[in-house]
């Protein structure tokens, strides 16, 4: 089964701390200060952690157009939505010490349901409301604040719609998830698309009472980024939607793994051999390579450990990344930042293997340093290979049906769904999203 994207979310922050191997002790105490070298802080940092009690509410869009999920599947198509109306409430959940509340949105304010109220909207009667709202749902808080002072319990919430609604706004709706989440570091937007049967009429222009066979469904997902991803995991394995049946996206600005990764390197010079000598800092071995007696400048090839794969947001996300390099250098026993790093220090991540460039003529003799590199995720490149899912314009139907595939079904499709998620994209650009970090200590001569 997948595992949440993160999708969301996102990316890859790196550090790297190098240092250079003195040719005798007082050499390690005049560059160094006794002592003076040390792990960084987050050096076994692990990744951010699940709440473990959370406020979970739930908001069901039972506009009109959210009934016609409601039929029988034809061959090789599944109704995930009657599923969900029955089972949503006891994965979530049992999944972690949760207090679920139910909500329904449509027109007007959400209004509250009791714990049973899903299952009488296995019924389309149930589905009253004339027109869609989602802002209002994204908005409401009456449950009280996302992350309440002094409260332990951090809040989650999911709406279930299908992103038709009044006016088409879908560049609005991405500009009030960003407001309420996507604004604050340590929350995320989780979209869950969900395909699932479907017979009648699509909420489009001149759309056939027949129109499509299936069409999706989405789960919005708001709340701490590690939250959200839990959530996803859980709708996806416990609901046991197929991998064809779903897509996921997370937009966050933390990843989903921990952040500091382990670090090797090795000289791309063959006839230039580097001197790695971790016991300059303890605990540094196998973890972050110390190079000392560093006289002239070296290009390294970057080992990535087998355990640790390189970041991916998944297939909808095409990763556009660059490299922040910061360093600390070690003078008289004291730590202090070295605003030339970004110069010292050069990191290639368009070839294979990543290869680090060490400037000698920039770095002071005698001096250990410490450089951090983090690969930052820059969510320049527009989403991809949704086509299956966005519906552009109404037009491309074919008298009012959504056309026939190689199967002979008829899947529907969103209108904008493109647009709804790049605008959540675009507002990730104004966000610094590391997705690695890698620590490399250097110690000149």
């Amino acid at each position: 089964m997948s595992t949440p994207v993160a999708a969301v979310l996102a990316v890859i922050a790196v550090s790297l701390a190098t240092s250079c191997r003195p040719s005798h002790s007082s050499e390690v105490s005049s560059s160094t200060g006794a002592g003076g070298v040390a792990l960084p802080e987050d050096a076994e940092a692990g990744p951010p952690a699940v709440s473990r009690k959370i406020d979970l509410h739930f908001y069901l869009d039972s506009s009109g157009s959210m009934k016609d999920f409601l039929t029988a599947a034809k061959p090789g198509l599944h109704n995930y939505f009657e599923k969900v109306l029955n089972q949503a409430g006891n994965v979530l959940s049992e999944s972690w010490d949760a207090n679920v509340t139910f909500w329904r949105f449509g027109e007007g304010e959400p209004r509250p349901l009791d714990e049973e109220a899903l299952h009488r909207f296995l019924t389309p009667a149930a589905f009253t409301d004339r027109s869609t709202h989602i802002e209002k749902a994204i908005e409401h808080n009456e449950h009280g604040a996302q992350e309440p002072k002094g409260n332990d319990r951090h809040q989650v919430k999911i709406i279930l719609t299908d992103l038709w609604q009044n006016e088409n706004r879908a560049g609005d709706l991405a500009q009030r998830l960003d407001e309420a989440y996507l604004n604050q570091e340590p929350m995320a937007v989780g979209v869950l698309g969900v395909r699932s049967a479907f017979h009648g009429k699509a909420d489009l222009p001149k759309a056939d009472p027949d129109s499509a066979d299936s069409m999706p469904f989405y789960f919005l997902v708001s709340g701490r980024a590690p939250d959200v991803r839990f959530a996803i995991k859980h709708l996806v394995e416990d609901l046991k939607i197929a991998d064809k049946d779903h897509f996921e996206i997370v937009f966050a600005r933390a990843p989903a793994s921990r952040l500091v990764h382990y670090l090797k390197v090795d000289s791309a010079d063959k006839k230039s051999a580097i001197s790695l000598y971790d016991k300059l800092v303890p605990g540094s071995r196998d973890k972050f390579p110390v190079i000392t007696n560093v006289r002239h400048d070296l290009t390294l090839n970057m080992e990535e450990p087998a355990g640790e794969p390189r970041v991916t947001l998944g297939p909808y996300i095409k990763l556009s990344m660059h490299p922040k390099v910061t360093a600390v250098a070690y003078r008289k026993s004291e730590e202090m930042p070295d605003s030339k790093a970004q110069d010292q220090l050069t990191v290639a991540t368009d070839v294979d293997p990543r290869q680090i460039t060490v400037h000698r003529s920039l770095l002071d003799a005698g001096t250990m340093y410490r450089f951090r590199i983090d690969l930052v995720q820059d969510w320049e490149q527009p989403l991809i290979d949704l086509d299956a899912w966005n519906l552009e314009n109404p037009q491309d139907m074919v008298n009012g049906r959504f056309p026939e595939d190689a199967g002979g079904q008829r899947p529907g499709r969103t209108l904008s769904l493109r647009h709804f998620l790049n605008v959540l994209r675009l507002k990730m650009r104004q966000h610094e999203t590391p997705v690695a970090r890698y620590y490399l200590y250097l110690q000149t001569n």
